[in-house]
C-alpha cells in the first residue's frame, strides 16, 4: 500500500505522501534487514517523483544515506520496469495509417459518397473515439492520391482477372454526356473503361473502332461475343466487327430488347390509357396528405399488416416498373374505392370516376397479365448471374404470344390491335435471338437444347461448326463429341458427370 501511495497513485495529495515518507524514516531504525531493503526501494522510486516537495527529497535522501551502512547494497530498479508516458498514448504507424486510408477511401468510392463526407464534426468525433491518433484524409487527398491509387489497384486486379479466362465478351452502353461505358464479362462483369466521345459523332465506324481497340488491347482470340443495344449505329458497328473478327458475333441486349417491347405495347391506345390513368391515381393519393392518410386507414382496416403495400409510381424509361405500379393498384383496389367514397373528402371527380369504373380494373388486370412475363424476364436478364444459354427460356416468346391471345371477354380488343402486339413481339424476338443463344443452350448441361425446335437446333450446330473452323479444330470430331454429349453416350455416359450439372456453374462444368 505504501508503494502504491508514494509511486503509483497520481491522485494522492502531497501531504499524504509526505506523511508516509516521514513514517518510513522514523521506523527505519527498528525495522528488520528485509524491511529496510524494501523501504529503501520504495524511497528510491519516490525520489524520482518530481511532485514531492524538495524538503521531503532531502530528508529522504539523508535518511537513505544515514542508513546506508546498515542496509545491504541495493541496485536501483531498471527504468524499463516502469510504465512510460508513451504507453498511455495511441500511436498509428505510417503503414497502418496508409492501410486505413486505403480501406476508408475504397468504402467512400463504392458508396458514391462525396469527398467532403468526413469533414463533419460528428464524423470526426466518431473517428476520435475509434482511433484517437488516426488523421482522417482530407477531401483533397481523397480526390487525388488515394483515388489514383485505388484506380491503379483496380486496373491491376482487372488485368489479373482477365488473364485467368480464355473466353470473354464485351457489353457496351452509351449514356448521356457523350460517355461510352465498356464492360467485359468473364462471365462475371468487370468494368473496363469509359470513353469520352467529346465532339465526335457516335457513328458505326467510331463505335467499332473503340471496340476493336479493346479487343486488341487484351487478345483477339479471347473474345467470342459483343452485346449492344438496338440503335442503328450499333448495327452498323456489327458489320464492321464481324468482317474484322468473324469468330466474334454481335447480338442485342435481351433486357434492353424486352424493355423496348414494353415500350411498343405502351404505344397502343388501350395500354397507353391504362398507364396514364394509373399514374394519375398514384400521384393524386401521394400528393394529398389527408387523402393519403384516409387511404392508409382503409388499408389497415381491409388488409392484414403483412399484406399492406404502398402505391408505387413507375420509373422513367424503365418500362418493367409499370408492372409494379399496376400490381400495387390491384392489391389496393378495395382500399382505394372505400377511400374515394368517404363523405366530405376532396377527391377529384375524374379520379373518383376511374377508381369506381369496373372496366378500368378489367383492362388494368389484362395489361398486368401481359406485362408480367416480360417484366419478370427483364429482371432476370439484368442480373449479374444471367448467362447466354438461359436467354431462350427467359424471353418466353411462346408464352407472351399465348398471353396476348388469352383475352378476357370483358376486355374489348380489336383484331388490328392484337395483330400489332404480335408483330411487335416477332420483331423484337428476331433482333434478340441469334444462333449463338441456341448454341449456348445446347452446350449447357442443364438443357442440352432439348426444348429448341428443329430450325433452332440446325442454326446452333451450324454456328458451332463455323466457330470450330475459325479456331482451326476438327469439325467432325467436335460434332461427334457434341452428339455423345446430347445422348449421354461415350465419355458422357458417366452418371457422376450429370449429377453435378445442376449444382455447378455451366461455365465450370
Amino acid at each position: 500500500m505504501t508503494n502504491h501511495i508514494l509511486n503509483q497513485c497520481s491522485k494522492c495529495p502531497l501531504e499524504i505522501k509526505q506523511k508516509y515518507c516521514n513514517e518510513i524514516q522514523s521506523n527505519s531504525k527498528s525495522s528488520t534487514s528485509e524491511e529496510k531493503e524494501s523501504n529503501k526501494d520504495i524511497l528510491l522510486e519516490a525520489l524520482e517523483d518530481t511532485s514531492l516537495p524538495s524538503t521531503s527529497k532531502k530528508d529522504t535522501s539523508s535518511m537513505s544515506s544515514s542508513s546506508e551502512s546498515s542496509l545491504p547494497s541495493v541496485k536501483r530498479k531498471k527504468a524499463s520496469c516502469q510504465q512510460t508516458l508513451s504507453g498511455f498514448f495511441d500511436k498509428t504507424a505510417v503503414s497502418e495509417s496508409s492501410n486505413i486510408d486505403e480501406a476508408l477511401a475504397r468504402a467512400l468510392y463504392a458508396s458514391g459518397a462525396p469527398f467532403s463526407l468526413f469533414k463533419n464534426k460528428y464524423w470526426e468525433q466518431v473517428f476520435k473515439m475509434l482511433r484517437p491518433s488516426y488523421q482522417i484524409p482530407s477531401p483533397y487527398a481523397l480526390s487525388t492520391n488515394l483515388l489514383n491509387s485505388e484506380y491503379e489497384r483496380g486496373q491491376i486486379n482487372r488485368s489479373q482477372k482477365l488473364s485467368e479466362f480464355d473466353s470473354l465478351s464485351i457489353v457496351i452502353n452509351i449514356v448521356g454526356d457523350g460517355l461510352i461505358n465498356i464492360v467485359i464479362c468473364t462471365p462475371i462483369p468487370l468494368f473496363y473503361k469509359t470513353v469520352h466521345r467529346g465532339t465526335v459523332k457516335e457513328t458505326g465506324t467510331y463505335i467499332s473502332n473503340e471496340l476493336i481497340k479493346v479487343i486488341q488491347e487484351i487478345e483477339p482470340q479471347k473474345f467470342f461475343l459483343i452485346v449492344t443495344d438496338s440503335a442503328s449505329n450499333m448495327k452498323a458497328a456489327w458489320n464492321i466487327i464481324n468482317t474484322t473478327y468473324p469468330h466474334t458475333p454481335c447480338v442485342g441486349c435481351a433486357a434492353h430488347t424486352q424493355n423496348l417491347l414494353l415500350k411498343d405495347f405502351m404505344k397502343e391506345n388501350l395500354f397507353e390509357k391504362i398507364s396514364k390513368e394509373s399514374k394519375k391515381i398514384c400521384k393524386c393519393f401521394k400528393q394529398h396528405h389527408i387523402l393519403y392518410a384516409v387511404f392508409k386507414e382503409a388499408q389497415a382496416e381491409k388488409y392484414p399488416k403483412s399484406k399492406v403495400i404502398s402505391l408505387k409510381l413507375p420509373a422513367k424509361t424503365r418500362w418493367g416498373s409499370l408492372f409494379i405500379t399496376l400490381d400495387s393498384l390491384l392489391r389496393n383496389k378495395e382500399a382505394l374505392q372505400c377511400t374515394v367514397l368517404v363523405k366530405n373528402l376532396n377527391v377529384k371527380q375524374n379520379i373518383k370516376k376511374v377508381v369506381l369504373d369496373d372496366a378500368f380494373w378489367q383492362n388494368l388486370q389484362y395489361t398486368k397479365q401481359i406485362l408480367y412475363p416480360i417484366s419478370k424476364s427483364v429482371n432476370l436478364e439484368e442480373s449479374d448471374r444471367s448467362i447466354l444459354s438461359e436467354v431462350p427460356f427467359v424471353f418466353k416468346y411462346s408464352y407472351i404470344k399465348d398471353t396476348i391471345l388469352d383475352i378476357p371477354q370483358q376486355v374489348d380488343l380489336t383484331s388490328s390491335l392484337i395483330e400489332g402486339l404480335l408483330k411487335c413481339v416477332e420483331e423484337r424476338y428476331e433482333f434478340c435471338f441469334k444462333p449463338i443463344h441456341f448454341a449456348a443452350n445446347i452446350l449447357d448441361a442443364r438443357f442440352k437444347g432439348e426444348q429448341l425446335n428443329k430450325d433452332q437446333l440446325i442454326e446452333a450446330i451450324d454456328f458451332i461448326s463455323e466457330m470450330v473452323r475459325s479456331l482451326n479444330l476438327d469439325v467432325g470430331k467436335v460434332v461427334a463429341n457434341l452428339a455423345q454429349f446430347r445422348t449421354k453416350t461415350g465419355f458422357f455416359s458417366r452418371n457422376s458427370l450429370w449429377d453435378s450439372a445442376n449444382s455447378t456453374h455451366p461455365v465450370i462444368w
